[in-house]
Protein backbone atom coordinates (compact mmCIF):
# COMPACT_ATOMS: atom_id res chain seq x y z
CA UNK A 1 0.00 0.00 0.00
CA UNK A 2 3.21 2.88 0.95
CA UNK A 3 4.63 2.11 -2.35
CA UNK A 4 1.19 2.54 -4.37
CA UNK A 5 0.51 5.07 -2.30
CA UNK A 6 3.77 7.19 -3.26
CA UNK A 7 2.85 6.56 -6.99
CA UNK A 8 -0.73 7.94 -7.28
CA UNK A 9 -0.50 11.67 -7.91
CA UNK A 10 -2.46 14.08 -5.78
CA UNK A 11 -6.51 14.29 -6.32
CA UNK A 12 -6.34 10.51 -7.16
CA UNK A 13 -8.38 8.18 -5.81
CA UNK A 14 -8.95 4.38 -6.61
CA UNK A 15 -12.27 2.82 -5.51
CA UNK A 16 -11.79 -1.31 -5.77
CA UNK A 17 -15.01 -3.15 -5.57
CA UNK A 18 -15.77 -6.50 -4.52
CA UNK A 19 -18.67 -9.00 -4.80
CA UNK A 20 -18.71 -11.27 -2.20
CA UNK A 21 -20.49 -13.74 -0.23
CA UNK A 22 -22.02 -12.11 3.22
CA UNK A 23 -22.33 -15.85 5.37
CA UNK A 24 -26.01 -15.66 8.07
CA UNK A 25 -25.25 -18.55 10.09
CA UNK A 26 -28.24 -19.55 11.93
CA UNK A 27 -29.13 -22.37 15.07
CA UNK A 28 -32.49 -24.04 15.03
CA UNK A 29 -33.98 -26.28 17.45
CA UNK A 30 -35.46 -29.46 15.75
CA UNK A 31 -36.26 -32.65 17.55
CA UNK A 32 -35.56 -36.15 16.67
CA UNK A 33 -36.34 -39.58 17.91
CA UNK A 34 -33.25 -41.10 19.64
CA UNK A 35 -31.85 -44.91 19.75
CA UNK A 36 -34.55 -45.61 22.32
CA UNK A 37 -37.69 -43.84 20.50
CA UNK A 38 -37.71 -40.86 22.81
CA UNK A 39 -38.02 -37.57 21.50
CA UNK A 40 -35.14 -35.17 21.67
CA UNK A 41 -34.20 -31.43 20.85
CA UNK A 42 -30.73 -30.97 19.00
CA UNK A 43 -29.95 -27.34 17.91
CA UNK A 44 -28.36 -27.52 14.15
CA UNK A 45 -26.38 -24.82 12.95
CA UNK A 46 -26.96 -23.58 8.95
CA UNK A 47 -25.73 -21.28 6.84
CA UNK A 48 -26.96 -19.14 3.87
CA UNK A 49 -24.61 -16.74 1.63
CA UNK A 50 -26.39 -13.54 0.59
CA UNK A 51 -24.39 -11.62 -1.92
CA UNK A 52 -22.93 -8.15 -1.32
CA UNK A 53 -20.96 -5.46 -3.09
CA UNK A 54 -18.41 -3.81 -0.72
CA UNK A 55 -15.78 -0.83 -1.74
CA UNK A 56 -12.30 -0.16 -0.43
CA UNK A 57 -11.40 3.44 -1.38
CA UNK A 58 -7.25 4.35 -1.43
CA UNK A 59 -6.81 7.93 -1.45
CA UNK A 60 -3.58 9.95 -2.95
CA UNK A 61 -3.03 12.43 -0.20
CA UNK A 62 -3.27 10.48 3.01
CA UNK A 63 -0.44 8.40 4.44
CA UNK A 64 -0.55 4.90 6.32
CA UNK A 65 -0.99 6.85 9.84
CA UNK A 66 -4.42 8.87 8.18
CA UNK A 67 -5.67 5.55 7.33
CA UNK A 68 -5.64 5.40 3.38
CA UNK A 69 -8.22 3.05 2.83
CA UNK A 70 -11.55 3.14 3.87
CA UNK A 71 -14.02 0.42 3.44
CA UNK A 72 -17.20 1.45 2.90
CA UNK A 73 -20.31 -1.42 2.62
CA UNK A 74 -22.48 -0.99 -0.39
CA UNK A 75 -25.14 -3.61 0.83
CA UNK A 76 -27.07 -6.54 -0.77
CA UNK A 77 -25.78 -7.14 -4.34
CA UNK A 78 -29.61 -8.04 -5.91
CA UNK A 79 -30.79 -4.37 -5.87
CA UNK A 80 -27.03 -3.43 -7.56
CA UNK A 81 -27.16 -5.70 -10.00
CA UNK A 82 -31.37 -5.39 -11.22
CA UNK A 83 -30.80 -1.82 -11.55
CA UNK A 84 -27.64 -2.23 -13.53
CA UNK A 85 -29.72 -4.81 -16.01
CA UNK A 86 -32.62 -2.30 -15.92
CA UNK A 87 -30.51 0.75 -17.12
CA UNK A 88 -28.59 -1.73 -19.79
CA UNK A 89 -32.16 -2.54 -21.21
CA UNK A 90 -33.81 0.86 -21.41
CA UNK A 91 -29.97 2.27 -23.00
CA UNK A 92 -29.92 -0.96 -25.96
CA UNK A 93 -34.00 -0.48 -26.13
CA UNK A 94 -35.10 3.36 -27.41
CA UNK A 95 -38.46 2.90 -27.26
CA UNK A 96 -38.11 1.88 -23.71
CA UNK A 97 -39.37 4.12 -20.84
CA UNK A 98 -36.71 5.68 -19.22
CA UNK A 99 -36.00 4.58 -15.80
CA UNK A 100 -35.01 5.68 -12.66
CA UNK A 101 -32.09 3.00 -12.42
CA UNK A 102 -29.61 5.67 -13.03
CA UNK A 103 -30.36 7.39 -9.77
CA UNK A 104 -30.89 4.22 -7.72
CA UNK A 105 -27.62 3.36 -8.66
CA UNK A 106 -26.46 6.83 -7.63
CA UNK A 107 -28.01 6.28 -4.30
CA UNK A 108 -26.91 2.50 -3.63
CA UNK A 109 -23.61 2.85 -5.10
CA UNK A 110 -22.05 6.81 -5.78
CA UNK A 111 -23.75 8.73 -2.37
CA UNK A 112 -22.06 6.06 0.07
CA UNK A 113 -18.47 6.65 -1.87
CA UNK A 114 -18.57 10.02 -2.07
CA UNK A 115 -17.99 11.62 1.44
CA UNK A 116 -15.05 9.81 1.33
CA UNK A 117 -13.56 11.48 -1.47
CA UNK A 118 -13.17 15.59 -0.37
CA UNK A 119 -10.44 17.24 -2.43
CA UNK A 120 -10.32 13.68 -4.99
CA UNK A 121 -10.69 14.92 -8.37
CA UNK A 122 -9.98 12.09 -10.19
CA UNK A 123 -11.39 8.43 -9.44
CA UNK A 124 -10.28 5.35 -10.57
CA UNK A 125 -12.37 2.16 -10.74
CA UNK A 126 -11.62 -1.43 -10.47
CA UNK A 127 -15.02 -2.85 -10.95
CA UNK A 128 -16.32 -6.32 -10.20
CA UNK A 129 -19.40 -8.19 -10.64
CA UNK A 130 -22.08 -6.71 -13.04
CA UNK A 131 -20.74 -3.49 -11.74
CA UNK A 132 -18.03 -3.97 -14.87
CA UNK A 133 -21.49 -3.18 -17.11
CA UNK A 134 -21.94 -0.18 -15.43
CA UNK A 135 -21.57 3.02 -17.66
CA UNK A 136 -19.55 5.27 -14.62
CA UNK A 137 -19.42 8.89 -16.47
CA UNK A 138 -23.06 8.50 -17.04
CA UNK A 139 -24.47 8.09 -13.62
CA UNK A 140 -26.30 10.99 -12.34
CA UNK A 141 -24.23 14.00 -10.78
CA UNK A 142 -24.99 16.21 -7.61
CA UNK A 143 -27.26 18.39 -9.28
CA UNK A 144 -30.13 17.21 -11.81
CA UNK A 145 -29.06 17.43 -15.24
CA UNK A 146 -25.51 16.50 -14.54
CA UNK A 147 -23.48 13.38 -14.95
CA UNK A 148 -20.66 12.05 -12.78
CA UNK A 149 -18.23 12.70 -15.63
CA UNK A 150 -19.03 16.20 -15.24
CA UNK A 151 -17.88 16.08 -11.39
CA UNK A 152 -14.89 13.64 -11.33
CA UNK A 153 -12.03 12.71 -14.10
CA UNK A 154 -13.00 8.98 -14.00
CA UNK A 155 -10.77 5.95 -15.33
CA UNK A 156 -10.93 2.34 -14.96
CA UNK A 157 -8.37 -0.77 -14.27
CA UNK A 158 -9.46 -4.42 -14.72
CA UNK A 159 -6.90 -4.97 -11.33
CA UNK A 160 -4.96 -3.24 -8.26
CA UNK A 161 -2.10 -5.32 -10.20
CA UNK A 162 -3.05 -3.29 -14.00
CA UNK A 163 -3.28 -0.23 -12.05
CA UNK A 164 0.14 -0.57 -10.41
CA UNK A 165 2.10 -1.56 -13.32
CA UNK A 166 0.96 1.43 -15.19
CA UNK A 167 1.75 3.55 -12.04
CA UNK A 168 5.46 2.26 -12.46
CA UNK A 169 6.10 1.96 -15.34
CA UNK A 170 4.09 4.68 -17.12
CA UNK A 171 5.27 4.83 -20.66
CA UNK A 172 5.02 1.15 -21.31
CA UNK A 173 4.78 0.30 -24.83
CA UNK A 174 1.99 -2.41 -25.72
CA UNK A 175 3.47 -5.40 -28.03
CA UNK A 176 1.68 -4.92 -31.88
CA UNK A 177 0.14 -7.87 -33.01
Amino acid sequence: VDDLLKRLPAGVAVIDFVRLSDWKFVNSEISIKNKEGNKETRTVRSSEARPVYDAFILRSNRTREQNPVRWVPLGAAEPIDDSIAAWRRMLVDPKRVASDSPRRLRDLIWDKLEPHLDGIHTVDVIADGNLHRLPWGALPGRQPGQYLIEEYALTAAASGQQLYGMLVNPRAKTKKQ
